[in-house]
């Protein structure tokens, strides 16, 4: 369903008014309190068949694509556990990763670059709008903190 044409009364701070959308993406930039919020709440909260969705840039992934990723993380055998995933919405289609995993201790440096290779393909299978994934590599022996930037993917 494509959105032509907003019009909202008497939500929050705005009285009236009209918005014709534009295909793709629309962006509201103003000031606090200009009413951006309330743009976005009526279109979520408008009539109709219930399939609007609002994606906010900045926005956290999906809990599924996250639960996925760590699932896909966990599963290769050089991985023994996993830190913080974070995520965030760059756009409608394009999503930042940063992961934190630990490796096997005493694993080989282009052990790890040839399991974060694999890991990030992987993770590009099942979601292609993970666009740019960072791998904080932990667990080394000796300690060390050794991180990947995958950067955009092809």
């Amino acid at each position: 369903m494509r959105l032509l044409t907003l019009e909202i009364s008497r939500v929050r701070n705005l009285s009236s008014v009209a918005i014709d959308c534009s295909p793709g993406l629309n962006v509201f930039i103003g000031p606090n309190g200009a009413g951006k919020t309330a743009i976005i709440e009526a279109v979520y909260d408008a009539p109709g068949d219930g399939i609007y969705y609002v994606q906010l840039v900045g926005e956290a992934a999906d809990p599924e694509l996250v639960a996925t990723v760590r699932e896909i993380a966990l599963a290769d055998p050089a991985v023994t556990g996993l830190g913080v995933v974070l995520t965030m919405h760059l756009g409608p289609d394009d999503v930042l990763l940063n992961i934190e995993v630990q490796f096997t201790p005493g694993l080989p440096a282009e052990d790890i670059h040839t399991v974060v290779h694999r890991i990030e393909e992987r993770i590009t299978d099942s979601y292609p709008e993970v666009s740019r994934i960072f791998i904080e590599v932990e667990a080394l022996s000796g300690g060390a903190d050794v991180s990947s930037a995958a950067g955009p993917v092809a």
